[in-house]
């Protein structure tokens, strides 16, 4: 007994503290690194590969001010999923990346990623259960701190990306490497977005319409009347809505001829099964018979969307876009644009374009159901603001704007 409390005398409880507590940190990193292995770090023995696409590749900006940029990661075969990607990245001067936001699934609004590392150069997020994403997006926020040129890109070596099977990870074949230049003076475009230029040197074919008849004498043509034109129903589809909900949407519709002449419109549209808004008796004022339309489109929390034909479709969500319009609107009693989205993103107050605004807006209010809140930031109209609605503004980054 004696020699045992001796012993313990000469125990230094210093080091005994020490001891345990390296014991305990090897265990937590050996945890997390088992955690990594499982959900993450797979063999690179794939022949799948994925490239990482980056959007703009090239932009001049000013400084000292915030931009949004893409990264999409796109495997090559048909039918491979991802589920999770451990992504390194890097910036040279003036450019700085300052934050780096949710993933999104592209074209699932339902897939749920879990992040397991940010830090200054890394992100890290996994799928936990089904589904999986087919592409995904990750939105970056860069920076330039000064004037001068400096590039955006992933390091191929340190960034792994996880199919769908877990039992290795794909090949990452392509990365996009962005160049950013920032100047103090940028120069602005002298196009006028309103104005669409139709050569006149270019025959039209079709039926001329009435005014003027083949068999008509010389000196003795007929002009239809310009006026009102009642279109019985108009049917939309806004994206992140898919099921009838309460609320009543007013829509600006404007209608824009081949030679720029326009009739505005703002209409109340109801909400139905399936997601379809419909809207009834819309009056176009002064509309020409023998002219040919295209509809600009603009929802209350949407980008405007150009639509050319009475009857659009689209393969994937926000696919759909056009150039001259096709619509004999005279001659036009439904409008059916429940064949395509109307892609969400500008809140209000409304500026034309999906930005940080809009993104800040929803990340500073996640979680929110007030109602003054939900006005503004309620994309998809479910009685609250969460990260479904900021996945739709994600998606919408890939548009940005208004189409005009």
């Amino acid at each position: 007994m004696k020699a045992l409390d001796t012993f313990l005398k000469n125990i230094d409880v210093n080091r005994l503290k020490a001891a345990f507590f390296m014991l305990l940190g090897i265990i937590v990193v050996g945890g997390f690194a088992l955690f990594l292995n499982t959900y993450l770090y797979k063999s690179r023995a794939s022949e799948d590969k994925v490239n990482i696409v980056i959007d703009p590749l090239a932009a001049t900006w000013a400084p000292n001010t915030d931009y949004n940029v893409m990264a999409r990661l796109d495997p090559d075969s048909v039918g491979k999923r991802i589920s999770g990607f451990d992504l390194t990245y890097y910036a040279s001067d003036p450019v700085q990346v300052v934050g780096v936001g949710l993933p999104v699934a592209v074209g699932d609004d339902s897939v749920v990623f879990t992040k397991v590392i940010q830090t200054a150069n890394r992100v890290s997020y996994v799928i936990q259960g089904e589904p999986l994403a087919i592409s995904v997006s990750i939105p970056f926020t860069v920076r330039g701190v000064s004037e001068g040129t400096g590039m955006f890109s992933f390091d191929r070596e340190k960034s792994r990306i996880i199919g769908d099977i877990p039992s290795y990870a794909y090949t990452i074949n392509g990365i996009g490497q962005a160049a950013y230049t920032f100047a103090n003076t940028v120069p602005s475009p002298t196009v006028n977005p309103n104005v669409t230029t139709i050569p006149t040197n270019v025959p039209i074919t079709g039926d001329p319409g009435p005014s003027i008849r083949p068999t008509d004498p010389p000196g003795n043509t007929t002009s239809a009347p310009v006026g009102p034109k009642v279109v019985e129903t108009m049917l939309l589809k806004f994206q992140g809505i898919t099921a009838e909900v309460s609320q009543k949407m007013k829509v600006k519709l404007t209608a824009v001829s081949l030679t720029g002449v326009k009739s505005e419109v703002t209409a109340e549209f109801t909400s139905g099964a399936g997601g379809v808004w419909s809207a009834h008796d819309v009056v176009f004022e002064n509309i020409d018979p023998n002219e040919r339309y295209y509809i600009l489109v603009k929802g209350e929390k949407s980008i405007q969307k150009k639509v050319c034909v009475a009857r659009p479709t689209e393969t994937a969500v926000g696919s759909y876009s056009c150039s001259n319009g096709e619509i004999n609107l005279a001659n036009e009693s439904l409008l059916d644009f429940s064949g395509i989205r109307i892609m969400a993103g500008d809140l209000s107050p409304q500026d034309g374009q999906v930005d940080s605004y809009d993104l800040s807006f929803i990340l500073n209010n996640l979680g929110s159901t007030d109602a003054n809140v939900n006005n503004v930031g309620d994309v998809n109209l479910n009685g609250r603001v969460d990260t479904q609605d900021y996945s739709l503004l994600i998606q919408s980054l890939t548009i940005k704007s208004d189409e005009n």
